[in-house]
């Protein structure tokens, strides 16, 4: 990925992203797993997503959630994470990019369907690779009907 730049991500906190500019109006915003057990957004599967859409041509945007690597703050058990992925979300389309995916892994997935859960989300189109559905609840977030 030869595009790649390292970039800022305004926010509640500043967080560290790497963004690979497409050549298409389509984008992917990829959440890496949990920070607690090492996640973070080269994780290797988080890398390949990202690899596999830009060669596709699209944008693609991988992120720090809050205190991991050198994103400010600290760990907010998944809830202040919500806002952070919004924060990518808004400097995706901040860029000019409005046709935007929104995939996590692991605890990025759970992240993601808590967002989804609460509102916050446009319905973008969701990739959720491996979700952690035996660590984390599940239960009270996965009713969502509109979710295929």
């Amino acid at each position: 990925m030869t595009n790649e730049e390292t970039i800022k991500i305004a926010g509640p906190f500043i967080l560290e992203g790497v963004l690979n500019r497409g050549i298409k109006n389509r984008g992917i915003i990829i959440a890496h797993p949990h920070p607690l057990y090492g996640g973070d957004m080269n994780n290797p599967v988080v890398k390949t997503i990202a690899r596999t859409f830009a060669a596709a041509g699209c944008t693609t945007l991988r992120f720090n959630f809050r205190g991991t690597g050198n994103s400010q703050g600290e760990f907010a058990d998944g809830e202040g994470e919500i806002d952070d992925l919004l924060a990518a979300r808004e400097h995706l389309s901040a860029a000019g990019i409005k046709d935007i995916t929104l995939a996590g892994y692991s605890f990025g997935a759970w992240v993601i369907v808590n967002a989804a859960a609460a509102g916050k989300l446009n319905n973008e189109p969701l990739i959720f690779i491996s979700p952690p559905a035996a660590m984390l609840p599940f239960a009270k977030t996965l009713k969502l009907p509109h979710l295929k």
